[in-house]
């Protein structure tokens, strides 16, 4: 179903689209110099554009995706509930800019404890830090920096010949 209302201003507008697979091109010719162009264009089926599509307003999507599910093709885009623009990329409906995760990790040792944590592949560690902890309380914090693609601590005891605990955090984006 194709309905077209249409005004033209200044010489001859012509519109080419393709419905449903075959291509149809209007030509509008105005009466009049002074009237005002406006449209309303509803298509049953895809519009499909050789060139781009431009709008002096808003772009409306109507589209609803689920964060993380199954999409195809890649470059399809939607919104979910809450009208975040989501995009289809690498098989699964993503949304725009930056996503983080935190990754923790700890390990136990006598008196010199430390740990890493390591992002995922598809991930790049963005921040991190850790902590110490030994039973009497006297523990330092020797070294916090990125490791690999990942976070690593190293911890101190002091002279206390005590079990201690290093945790450590890595900030995770893709």
């Amino acid at each position: 179903m194709v309905r077209i209302h249409m005004l033209a201003l200044a010489l001859v507008l012509v519109l080419a689209f393709t419905v449903s697979g075959a291509p149809v091109q209007l030509k509008f010719t105005p009466v009049d110099k002074q009237e005002i162009l406006s449209s309303e264009v509803s298509i049953d089926g895809n519009l499909i554009a050789t060139g781009r599509i431009i709008t002096y307003e808003y772009l409306q999507i109507l589209g609803i995706a689920n964060e993380a599910q199954d999409c195809f093709p890649k470059g399809l885009i939607g919104q979910d509930i809450n009208g975040r623009i989501l995009s289809c990329r690498e098989g699964s409906w993503q949304t725009f800019g930056i996503s983080t995760i935190t990754r923790y990790a700890s390990h136990k040792a006598y008196r010199f404890p430390s740990a890493y944590v390591l992002c995922a592949p598809h991930e790049r560690v963005v921040g991190g830090g850790g902590a110490c902890s030994q039973p009497s309380g006297h523990s330092w914090l020797l070294a916090s920096k990125p490791v690999d693609n990942g976070w690593g601590i190293q911890c101190d005891g002091g002279l206390r010949n005590e079990w201690g605990s290093a945790e450590v955090w890595a900030i995770c984006a893709w």
